[in-house]
């Protein structure tokens, strides 16, 4: 079994709530982990389960990681 573990992508300094769990990826988060995540698929020929936290920043990652 092999696992990968990838960090979540670049967030918002603060969510508008001000609740820390809340924060999202930012655009360029996003645009940068998308570009991680081509790079990864050049290394990792498939994933068998992508799982992740709730928060959204994590969800947004894996969502990213999966698609690519």
């Amino acid at each position: 079994m092999r696992i990968l573990i990838v960090r979540h992508g670049a967030a918002e300094d603060s969510s508008p709530s001000g609740n820390d769990a809340a924060r999202r990826l930012t655009p360029e988060g996003r645009r940068r982990m998308r570009e991680a995540a081509r790079g990864l698929r050049s290394v990792v020929e498939s994933l068998d389960l992508v799982a992740t936290s709730p928060l959204p920043r994590a969800r947004e990652t894996a969502e990213i990681v999966g698609k690519s």
